[in-house]
């Protein structure tokens, strides 16, 4: 896996200024530091209503957060949840 020192800087550029970048920053604050078991989640996921907001976000298990936010999002694409609104294929 590479290195972020590799990384091209207008990549970094967006990883450092983007959205998630800040939301991410908010979060920290708010919770402080995690471990390297755990992330940021929404609860509720936001397949299943959530809002993405800071008031929804917790401490989570990540392994487990991002296996059942897999197998929740994928039910609620086949089922037409189509948040990008992207098209039929």
């Amino acid at each position: 896996m590479g290195n972020l020192d590799t990384l091209p800087a207008q990549i970094l550029n967006i990883l450092d200024s983007g959205p998630a970048h800040k939301q991410h920053l908010a979060a920290l604050k708010k919770f402080g530091p995690i471990n390297s078991s755990q992330m940021y989640g929404y609860v509720p996921v936001l397949a299943l209503g959530g809002e993405g907001s800071l008031n929804e976000t917790q401490i989570v298990q990540m392994h487990e957060y991002l296996l059942m936010t897999a197998e929740i999002a994928t039910e609620a694409v086949r089922n037409g949840w189509n948040p990008l609104g992207l098209p039929d294929l």
